[in-house]
Order: structure tokens, then C-alpha cells, then sequence
């Protein structure tokens, strides 16, 4: 999978994206923006999402190009507030990603917020799938339909209060620095698996991204509704 920057989206996002697939060497993001495209990724929250999409798309290793994006303004499912936007943007767009994380929310008070901000941003829909962790909702556009598939990033990780993508890392990062490690970091945030990752530090979490590039199978057990709706577009 090839990721290009969509028109619409913050810059600095798309940069911080391209300089980190630059720099381990997986050559998945094409920096020149694109305008109009059959599927987008939308990132909800912003780094480490867009890090490990770059990893999963280097081993999805498919040449269908992908848009992505981080919304100027709005986070998590507050960008379907926006949403139209993007609808009516792209006129190829059949399929529209949107990773979020689950936080402290259930996931079927999740799948209610998403359709109640759909019907508030005015974009009408049809058939409704929900699977858990992955969402779907067929969108109606003039002659055509666009497939939302809203991703949520956790793992139900029991000592997890607040539940984001960090805690898939963290899964991760148990193979490197040890359960018993990971378990106290946790504790000492206080269930935040984010607060818990960002007090690793660069260098640690520099080896979990390596060890992840290096060990696919890593991948499929850390991050299965991400590969699952990332397969989705890349047929």
C-alpha cells in the first residue's frame, strides 16, 4: 500500500508521516499531494497513528495507492462532524477510513455517537455494520455509495483504564522490555496506555517500531482490526 498526503489536511501531519517511512526505510509514503483518490485514511487522534500505518502499509505490500489525512481542527469521531468535506472532495472516493481510539467509551456507545454525527453533519446513510472494533456504514453520495469503516484502535488489556493505539504498541513492546516491565508502566500511568508509552522514551520506542518492521507476525497479533480493515482497501 502506497500513502499519498490528500489535498485536504494538515501539512506538518503529512510531512511528520513521509520523514518517518523516509527514515526506516519503508518507502511507503509518495509526499506529493493528491486531489482525488478511491480510498482515504483519516486519522482521528495523530502520532503514533500515522507511524504505525506506515509500518502496516510496508507490509501489506500492495502498489494501491491511499489518501490520508488528519483533519485541521477536529479529533476522533468529532471529524464526522466534517465529514461531507471529504465526501464531496473526492469524486473517485468509495472508501473512507477513520482510525480512532476507543478511550474510555463502550464500543457500542461508540457505534451510536458515529451515527448520531452522521445524521448531524447532514450526509445521509444506509446499511449499518457493526463488528466490534470495526464499524461500517455505506454513505449515500448523489449516484453512488462511499463505505465509512471506522477502526477502533484496543485491545481490552485489563490493567487499561484509557484505551488508545499506544496500548497495541505496548503489546509490542512486551516482546522487547519484558511483561513485568510493561505492567508497572502501565500502573505508574495510571491505566493510560498513552501516558504509559510516551513515558518509555524515543530510544524504546524506537526498537518496538524496528521490531515491528522486522517481525510481521508481530503486526497481525498486535494491530488485527487495523490489518483487517486496511485489507479492505487494498483489494
Amino acid at each position: 500500500m502506497i500513502l499519498r498526503p490528500f489535498s485536504l489536511g494538515l501539512d506538518r501531519f503529512a510531512d511528520t508521516t513521509y520523514f518517518f517511512s523516509q527514515r526506516l526505510g519503508l518507502d511507503v509514503v509518495v509526499p506529493a499531494p493528491i486531489a482525488d483518490v478511491e480510498s482515504l485514511l483519516l486519522v482521528g487522534n495523530g502520532t503514533p497513528d500515522n507511524y504505525v500505518l506506515c509500518i502496516l502499509a510496508h507490509h501489506l505490500d500492495g502498489r494501491k495507492i491511499v489518501g490520508f489525512a488528519k483533519h485541521e481542527e477536529l479529533r476522533h469521531l468529532a471529524v464526522l462532524n466534517d465529514i461531507r468535506t471529504y465526501v464531496e472532495a473526492s469524486e473517485k472516493l468509495v472508501n473512507l477510513l477513520l482510525l480512532v481510539d476507543r478511550e474510555s467509551c463502550q464500543l457500542d456507545a461508540l457505534t451510536e455517537d458515529i451515527l448520531r454525527r452522521l445524521r448531524e453533519s447532514g450526509v445521509s446513510y444506509g446499511e449499518v455494520r457493526d463488528e466490534g472494533h470495526i464499524k461500517e456504514v455505506i454513505l449515500l453520495k448523489d449516484e453512488h455509495e462511499v463505505r465509512l469503516v471506522v477502526v477502533i484502535s484496543d485491545m481490552g488489556g485489563k490493567d487499561i483504564i484509557k484505551h488508545s493505539i499506544e496500548e497495541h504498541l505496548l503489546l509490542v513492546a512486551e516482546d522487547i522490555l519484558g511483561t513485568d516491565y510493561i505492567i508497572n508502566m502501565i500502573r505508574r500511568a495510571g491505566g493510560d496506555a498513552k501516558r504509559a508509552w510516551n513515558s518509555l522514551g524515543k530510544e524504546k520506542q524506537h526498537r518496538v517500531f524496528r521490531y515491528l518492521i522486522a517481525q510481521p507476525d508481530a503486526a497481525e497479533r498486535a494491530f488485527p482490526q487495523h490489518l483487517e480493515a486496511l485489507r479492505k482497501l487494498d483489494n
